[in-house]
């Protein structure tokens, strides 16, 4: 069999025999994928892991389509230097069961999909629920031309303590020596979060390590967020405009002033 097929197999509860460059064992994850081209993995279920569902490296071209992820420890999808990536139709319910706090105890260090230097990523039409933590979908520093659009993210913080700093979608700044994270689309979203930030663009603050630097080009439009804080947008050269933040305690937390960035048509 292809390795695509291979890789669907596995993902879906490693029915079939050893297949070419990948021998499932029942209810082994995560599945690993390493510099393949054009793989697919199409209309599966996978739960029941402590790690991650999948992690895929250094691969061109990986669609992931119609999946259903739950109950996982620490996330579902972990993509390292992906590029071209599509995951649509997708749904994610329970992916950070056994992710610890972070250290000072605010939140859930889970991630249910986790971007690190990936290029031209799409996610659009995913359903996110159900989720200890709050962290849907994470930027690392390096990861371009990315898109998050049509998604619903609810239920979203349960039972943990204060998560004032963290966010449903989440920024990270860009540490020494990596690449800026820019070119972030967030449109068109849905994002349940009543203890946290809905879209968090972070920067380098006081506690940074010298030499950190702000994500640019980071635009935040008609999404509705009902949140503690709707947006913040610790970024450069960025805009949010046409938000439905309402239903949000505090509609904007901090936006960096002098930074380029423009909020429903004004200038900071």
């Amino acid at each position: 069999m292809r390795r695509a097929s291979a890789i669907a197999a596995c993902l879906a509860a490693f029915a079939a025999a050893a297949l070419a460059g990948c021998e499932p064992q029942p209810k082994t994850y995560p599945v690993a994928l390493k510099g393949g081209r054009g793989q697919a993995v199409h209309s599966i279920t996978a739960r029941d892991g402590n790690t991650f569902a999948l992690v895929a490296s250094g691969g061109d071209g990986l669609t992931i389509r119609g999946c259903t992820f739950s109950n996982f420890g620490l996330g579902a999808l972990d993509l390292i230097q992906e590029s071209n990536v599509l995951i649509e139709d997708c749904t994610f319910t329970g992916c950070d069961r056994l992710a610890p706090l972070s250290g000072n105890g605010q939140w859930v260090t889970g991630k249910v999909i986790s971007l690190w230097g990936c290029r031209n990523v799409v996610i659009r039409n995913c359903t996110f629920r159900d989720q200890r933590g709050g962290r849907c979908v994470v930027f690392w520093g390096g990861t371009t031309d990315a898109n998050i659009t049509g998604c619903v993210m609810q239920g979203l913080g349960l039972g943990e303590p204060n998560r004032a700093d963290d966010g449903a979608v989440y920024l990270n700044e860009c540490f020494p020596g990596e690449p800026i994270t820019e070119r972030i689309l967030i449109q068109g979203n849905r994002i349940d979060y009543p203890n946290g930030i809905g879209v968090y663009a972070d920067g380098p603050g006081a506690g940074s390590a010298l030499g950190s630097r702000f994500c640019e080009r980071v635009t935040i439009k008609n999404n509705v967020i009902a949140a503690d804080r709707g947006i913040l947008l610790w970024a450069k050269n960025s805009a949010a405009s046409g938000n439905d933040l309402s239903a949000c305690r505090q509609p904007y937390g901090v936006v960096y002033a002098g930074g380029g960035n423009v909020i429903d048509g004004v200038k900071k």
